[in-house]
């Protein structure tokens, strides 16, 4: 059994940061038509509608109040010729976006500072390796008033509701984040034992900085949490990849599963969350840049937020 020590920064909500404005020239509009290599594609959403018939990467527009808010549903992709990368760069070119709202950094963080490491990707957007990062680069670029926000829960959000509200153990919370990084590296096949055990360290700093919890969790025990929750006798790294995450509270989904579906219930209601945040700010042109899965999550809110109907299209 392990020992965990909460401090009283487990008390403490992170606090957010206003960024400030973003310099850069302006994009000659026209450009953007350039950048269409396919018809433009409207379907209106109806309630009924699948919207997981779609191939990403696709785009979902709605008005609320008076905003306008265009959502994407992106292919995880980090080349520039990838059909994601191009969605993004039309919609930047060819709208007055004063807001981007990227996945995978809390809305509580100030995502300039956050970003301030990625070194060459912020001089040229194609050499950036997520479209969180490009979208990031290409805005900086092209528009000098856009500002940019995180979607996600800050992390002490996350872990009241999967420990303290749905009863997860802290062991559980941790596992979960070896199992997300053991499927990202196995897809960039960069994964093998030697780099999980870089983990180690990167894990301890994010339970004592983030969540202010002083516990020893390591690559072994990440091993033997695996062993048991899963009911198997030996981990293959080898067969780590997307599948096993897929979201799922069904009889017999398995651990990893249940997990990711409340991992994915957080995530996507703090979403909504920061979209009806920013446009009670004044913001009015709010570009969302996220996974497809999180886009189909939320598209029936969008719906019922929205003051008229929101349409699909696909450019590419």
């Amino acid at each position: 059994m392990k020992h965990f020590i909460v401090t009283a920064a487990m008390m403490m909500a992170l606090s957010g940061c206003n960024t400030e404005a973003v310099s850069g020239g302006q994009t000659d509009v026209s450009t953007a038509q350039t950048l269409i290599e396919k018809p433009v594609v409207h379907i209106e959403i109806r309630s009924d509608f699948d919207i997981g018939l779609h191939s990403p990467p696709y785009v979902i527009t709605a008005s609320i109040d008076d905003a306008n808010l265009m959502m994407v549903g992106s292919l995880h992709a980090n080349t520039p010729s990838s059909d994601t990368y191009k969605t993004v760069r039309y919609l930047i070119a060819s709208n007055a976006i004063d807001m981007i709202i990227l996945e995978g950094t809390p809305a509580s963080v100030d995502i300039d500072s956050a970003y301030a490491t990625l070194g060459e990707c912020l001089r040229e957007a194609s050499l950036c390796r997520t479209e969180m990062h490009y979208a990031y680069s290409l805005g900086k670029s092209m528009h000098a008033d856009i500002r940019f926000s995180g979607g996600e829960a800050a992390p002490l959000d996350t872990y009241g509701y999967i420990v303290t509200q749905k009863g997860y153990s802290l062991e559980d919370y941790i596992a979960f984040w070896y199992v997300r990084n053991a499927v990202s590296l196995n897809g960039e096949n960069g994964m093998n034992e030697d780099v999980l055990r870089q983990q180690d360290a990167q894990t301890k700093r994010y339970l004592d900085q983030q969540l202010g919890v002083i516990a020893k969790f390591d690559y072994d025990d990440w091993l033997a949490w695996y062993r048991n929750r899963m009911n198997v006798a030996t981990v293959d790294l080898d067969a780590f990849d997307q599948a096993m995450l897929r979201p799922s509270v069904e009889e017999h989904s398995t651990i990893i599963e249940r997990l990711s579906y409340e991992f994915n219930v957080v995530r996507d209601n703090h979403l909504m969350v920061t979209i009806n945040d920013k446009i009670n700010a004044g913001f009015r042109n709010i570009l969302v840049v996220y996974g497809e899965g999180h886009v189909r999550k939320i598209y029936k809110a969008l719906t019922d937020r929205s003051t008229s109907t929101p349409y699909l299209s696909k450019w590419f």
